[in-house]
């Protein structure tokens, strides 16, 4: 560690705040998937939640879990490429009304925004296409 400057691993982790991506089940699963696929050079696209905060920070806390917000977008995320012109609502409670026509009705709205995210896969050769 004194290599890297630091003299304990508080330091380091200081200086290296993990991401959590992909660390849950199926957020796991899905991310090992289209790792495969871009390994085996198979088009394909994928879609996700990105949380502003990750998933969380956990501490034990006078002996219960307690999660904190994980700000590990404080510099950004170099390799997303927003994508501003396709955004998306997403409605969250309420209920559906349908007639001839579907509304919403008592719920919260959230408008989201879309971003690519290469999976870059093994040993993969790229081409300028």
């Amino acid at each position: 560690m004194r290599e890297l400057g630091a003299a304990n691993m508080e330091d380091v982790l200081e200086q290296e705040p993990d991401a959590a991506l992909g660390n849950g089940g199926l957020g796991r699963l899905a991310a090992c998937f289209l790792d495969s696929l871009a390994t085996l050079a198979i088009p394909a696209m994928g879609y996700g939640i990105r949380y502003d905060y990750g998933i969380f920070k956990q501490q034990i806390v006078d002996g219960y879990q307690t999660e904190f917000p994980d700000y590990w977008l404080t510099y950004d995320n170099p390799w997303e490429i927003p994508r501003h012109d396709v955004r998306v609502d997403v409605r969250f409670g309420g209920w559906v009304r349908e007639y001839t026509y579907v509304s919403y009705v008592s719920s919260l709205t959230v408008v989201t925004m879309m971003a690519n995210s290469a999976m870059s896969g093994r040993e993969v050769k790229w081409s300028k296409q």
